[in-house]
Parts: C-alpha cells; structure tokens; sequence
C-alpha cells in the first residue's frame, strides 16, 4: 500500500518572536514552509495580539498590559 498525505505525520515548525516584534515579523518565512508542507505556527505573546499599528498607538507599559517583563 502506498502512504497517503493522511497517513504520514506533517512536522510542525514553531517561529516566536522577540519583543517589539509581532508574528507578522515570520510571514515570509511561514510562507515558505507552508508552501513546503509543513504546520507553521507563529504565535503572539499573551496579552500582545493584534496588529502593529495598534499595539504602536497603545502605549501602556508591556508590565501592565500582561506581556513579558524585560527588565527590572
């Protein structure tokens, strides 16, 4: 019997940003990889989704708003 795309496993490539980055920062690269086959995921950091001129006109700390803390 010859394997189906169903039966093989598809791999997952997972792209995580750094701060004052957002997912769209990977488009290209996820892209790619799709292209490819693969899974791709890219997600934002908790409390940080949404596009990055919304995230530009809010300027709440990241503390505050419930992203990281980058430091003390």
């Amino acid at each position: 019997m010859t394997p189906t795309p169903t039966d093989t496993p598809i791999d997952t490539i997972l792209f995580i940003h750094g701060p004052w980055m957002t997912p769209r920062s990977w488009e290209k690269w996820m892209e790619r990889y799709e292209s490819r086959g693969y899974r791709v995921l890219a997600p934002s950091w908790p409390g940080l989704e949404g596009e990055v001129e919304a995230l530009n006109a809010d300027s709440t700390p990241p503390a505050a708003s419930g992203g990281l803390i980058t430091s003390t």
